[in-house]
Order: structure tokens, then sequence, then C-alpha cells
């Protein structure tokens, strides 16, 4: 079946876009071993065993390039395969095969290369990878804090990677079991370019695919507990504070991106904002403050760096500002500045092929049109009234601190 086959004609740029994508239960064995999958297939194929092989391969069809990796999407587990390609008009081939470039996706997602050589190879950069990215302290500490905030939802506390207890047990038999279940999960395929395949023959190129079954992410928001306060020692230089905020989440998902992105924005996006100027400009106390969007979650998350002499003022002040807003105090000039940034980051994306092309597989995901127009048009009809509705409902969930 090929219901779940889109193909999306788009003429304005010299590259394409393919990509077929499953969906998982999120779980932190899940996660550990789609992560480890990925590496091997990023690594080699059965057709092309080495990594030298099979970026020789890809350069020579349309310098192509190919990237396997996993995405958190709620309690959904996304496990993504997608190639880019220069297109037809760009390379001047009367020769070109359109179905050459399916057939190779097909290959690489069909037929890994699933050897011991080629699994420790993985599972050696899995590991360092895994270090690289918690070696550094505010990743480290945005962990803990959703290891936290997510104590009685384990299965929810790793957006990347998974655990690396759970990554150093796999074995080579428990990556050929993920994988042959991974064939049998709910499918989906993205077509965007100029020159595309037919939906048939893409069905017939993944014939191990049933593109027939319900695909979809399934939102998750924090459970009901009374806010947390938690602090851990480390031996760092400056202190690491995350806090959470969980918002309206019977919003459709569509509205918590654009409004939960627009206060992210707001609080932390630049040098003008809120957090910006009263925590590092005016106190002195933040080396970095960084606000974040999780849609999926329906919760905002506010990072920063701190001095350690100066965290509990900054936080006060994080604090302030989010109560000053549920008291209706907007600066309206930053607001109108977020706004048309945000309206110019939409257009801006809609010249980015990669972009619109992950617009598209969130917006599959999630039942929701997230075109330009429709991201330019509601962000342009945003009012004060509807922003500070939507920030007076923000709930303290859980204030972390590694220090």
């Amino acid at each position: 079946m090929s219901e779940h086959i889109y193909l999306l004609p788009e003429h304005k740029f010299s590259t394409g876009n393919l990509g077929c994508f499953f969906c998982f239960p999120l779980t932190q064995a899940n996660i550990a071993k789609a992560s480890l999958l990925n590496f091997m297939q990023n690594n080699a194929s059965q057709n092309y065993p080495s990594m030298y092989l099979q970026t020789k391969y890809l350069a020579s069809l349309y310098d192509a390039h190919f990237s396997a990796y996993t995405q958190v999407m709620g309690q959904t587990l996304l496990v993504s395969y997608t190639l880019n390609y220069v297109e037809p008009r760009a390379v001047l081939n009367p020769d070109y095969d359109s179905q050459q470039v399916v057939s190779a996706l097909a290959e690489l997602v069909q037929q890994p290369l699933l050897t011991p050589i080629n699994f420790q190879l993985a599972k050696l950069q899995l590991q360092d990878a895994w270090h690289d990215f918690y070696d550094l302290p505010s990743n480290l500490a945005a962990q803990r804090f959703f290891a936290s905030l997510f104590a009685d939802q384990r299965d929810l506390i790793y957006s990347i990677f998974g655990p690396l207890d759970t990554i150093s047990s796999l074995q080579l038999s428990d990556l050929q079991d993920f994988y042959d279940k991974m064939l049998q999960q709910p499918a989906m395929f993205i077509g965007q370019g100029a020159a595309l395949p037919s939906a048939a023959e893409i069905a017939g190129q993944f014939n191990q695919l049933d593109f027939g079954q319900t695909i979809g992410a399934v939102s998750s928001v924090p459970a009901d507990p009374p806010a947390k306060v938690v602090t851990e020692k480390n031996q760092f230089d400056q202190s690491q504070l995350v806090l959470g905020f969980v918002y309206n989440d019977t919003l459709p998902y569509f509205s918590r991106e654009i409004l939960g992105e627009f206060l992210a924005a707001y609080l932390a996006g630049d040098e003008s904002s809120i957090l910006f100027q009263r925590v590092r400009e005016q106190l002195g106390a933040a080396y970095a403050i960084d606000g974040s969007n999780y849609p999926a979650l329906s919760l905002l998350v506010i990072s920063a760096s701190l001095d350690k002499q100066k965290k509990d003022i900054a936080q006060q002040a994080i604090t302030k500002a989010i109560l000053d807003l549920q008291a209706g105090q907007l600066n309206h000039g930053l607001f109108e500045k977020c706004k048309q940034n945000m309206i110019r980051r939409f257009l801006t994306s809609n010249d980015n092929a990669a972009a619109i092309f992950e617009r598209t597989v969130i917006g599959k995901m999630f039942n929701c049109e997230l075109t330009s127009r429709a991201c330019v048009r509601t962000a342009a009809q945003l009012s004060p009234a509807e922003f500070l509705d939507f920030a007076s409902k923000l709930e303290l969930k859980e204030s972390y601190c590694l220090q």
C-alpha cells in the first residue's frame, strides 16, 4: 500500500530530497538501538562495505548525500533516512535516471551491513559521540533536567543517543532484531523535487515496507506532581540552571509551535530579549541564556550558564520576567520586533530546501500544515492579547541547577 507516500513538486531548487521514515514507540532501548543502527548505516551497506566506498558511490550518483538519524517527537521515535541529490537540470545529463536515486536510498535502507566489524566500529563511534555531547556542562544539565522532570516517565528522559550503559551492552543480535522489527513499523516516504518518480515506483523499490499503516507522533506532557526544585553538585566553573514551564496542552500542535517559539524568542531569543537584557546586561550574571520550545511536550525551557555567585538573583530575574508577562506587562516594541524577526525567518526558510523538507516531515507527523505561508500568516496575525493569554498559562514544573 502507498497511502503514506507523499510527492511534493518543487522547481525552485537545484537539489531534490527523498526521505523514508519509521515510527517507533519511544523507549530508552529503542533510541539506543536506533542510534547505533544509524551509525552503522551511515558507515556502510552490503554493496558498499566501507565508508569510503559508500561515499564514493553516492558522490558519483548526482553528488548524493545520505543521512541516517533519529528524532524524538513527544512519545514517538522517528528513525529517518534522507537522500539529497542534484536535480537533472543542474547536471545537464541526457541520461539522468531519477530511478537510480530512489534505488540508492532503498538499497541503503533495506540492505544494511550488519557485520561484527561494522557493529564494533559504529559502537565505538556512538560511545565517543555520547561522551563528546555530554561532556558539555549545558548538555549534561539538560539531560539531568529531563531525567528529573520525567522521573515517572523514564522512556522520555533521552532525546539523543539513549543511555550509555544500554549502548555498551548492545549486541549485534540486538541490532538485527531491531532492524527486522523496523521493517514492520509504520513507514512514510516523502519526495521533494522537480523530477520525482511515481508512488508505484517508490513502493516497488521499497518492497519490504508497508506504507499503508497509520503514522503520527504522540504528544506528551510531564506528569502532574507539584513543581520540583533540584540541585546537584559538580566541578564546573559555572552554574547550569534549567527551568521548565508547561503551557496549554489543549492547543493544537501548530499553535504550540508558533506561540511557544514566539515566547522563547521574546524571553531569550537574542541580545534584545527580556532575559538577555536583565540577566546578562544588567546583572552581569549570565554567560549564556537561551529559550527552547518543545511543542510536542507543551514545554518551554529556559537554560542559563551563570556566575555561581549570582545564580540566585539570576533565577529571581527569570521568574520575575514570567510573572510580569502573566500580569499583563508587555514590552510592545520587543513584541513587534519578535514578530518581524519570526516572519523574516519563515520567509527566509522558504528559500531553503532542507527547511521546507523538515517542516513537511513534522507536519505529516503531527497532522498539521507547517508551510511557510501558514506560519507567516499566523505570526503576522498574532495579537498582544493572544500572546499574553498564552503566557498566562505557563506553570513552572521544574527548577534544576547543576553547580
